[in-house]
């Protein structure tokens, strides 16, 4: 679908989503001047664009899949609550929503400039190099909720990342509730060094965490939930999801050896997980298939 002609005006249209249309800049700013009240707005699939500009002052949710054609994107939406942006290619972004309060980052690499975000509380942050996306937010004291991901490695793979939980909490000091996807977490094992906790500075922020796990060297992986875990003191909730893939034998190990291993008095969560399926709750040990 080509969008040719003009936009007529309807100040009182509160919702719009746009797919697999063609869209020049020009119209889309026309599209600013005749939907002055949106209050959502969904654009997917949408090409022709080059540098365009939301400029929109009720404007509450936005979702966009950017086109990898896409030079720079400027969103000026004074009371924007949610953002969900996916830019598989490197974007230039430019952001100012002083009132958001979740967005939804997916993006190869950093280069994003925003406004300071007084009120955000929820961030879900993809990217093959989350370390680099951290330097956008600086300090995010606000930030309660964050959960990390990366693009697909291959399994088992640790790359050249050189990520570390102790950062997350140099950029978001005050979070209470952390999820680390499976591919970062395999990053973090594999910068894994017992040395390193020796500088951590126990926090009392986080309350809950949770991490997807493949298991590639289950004893890496016991290290790494132990010392997160004494290095994060408020912890009491904790959530730990295998991949359905790994033989029972070694996840019932690994499950007893954490409850055995880790310090006492957490509340323990343990779930599989699959690539394009929900998660599922282990209620039953003994009902781990082979």
């Amino acid at each position: 679908m080509v969008i040719c002609g003009k936009f007529e005006s309807m100040p009182m249209l509160t919702s719009l989503t746009l797919e697999s249309v063609r869209l020049d800049d020009k119209r889309l700013v026309r599209l600013n001047k005749c939907f002055p009240n949106l209050k959502f707005l969904n654009l997917i699939g949408v090409s022709g664009l080059k540098a365009p500009c939301i400029h929109l002052l009720n404007l509450k949710t936005c979702h966009w899949t950017v086109p990898d054609s896409l030079f720079s994107l400027t969103l000026i939406t004074p009371n924007l609550s949610t953002l969900s942006l996916e830019c598989i290619k490197s974007t230039r972004l430019h952001v100012e929503a002083p009132k958001l309060f979740h967005i939804h980052l997916d993006i190869e690499r950093r280069n994003f400039e925003i406004k300071k975000f007084e009120n955000l509380k929820t961030v879900w942050l993809k990217s093959r190099n989350i370390g680099a996306l951290f330097e956008t937010f600086e300090l995010a004291e606000t930030v309660k909720n964050l959960t990390l991901d990366t693009r697909d490695w291959p399994r088992g793979a640790t790359g050249s990342s050189n990520f570390m939980v102790k950062r997350v909490f140099n950029v978001f000091p005050n979070v209470s509730s952390l999820c680390i996807k499976s591919n970062v977490w395999l990053g973090f094992e594999a910068c894994y060094r017992p040395l390193y906790w020796e500088t951590w500075d126990v926090r009392q922020a986080l309350k809950t965490f949770s991490a997807y796990l493949l298991l590639v060297y289950p004893s890496v992986t016991i290290s790494c939930v132990s010392d997160v875990l004494d290095g994060c003191m408020g912890v009491s909730e904790v959530s730990l999801l295998i991949h359905g893939d790994v033989d029972s034998t070694v996840s019932k190990s690994f499950i007893s050896r954490c409850m055995t291993q880790c310090r006492p008095g957490l509340n323990w969560r343990w779930g599989i997980w699959r690539e394009g399926m929900e998660d599922s709750w282990i209620t039953d040990f003994g009902g781990l298939s082979d």
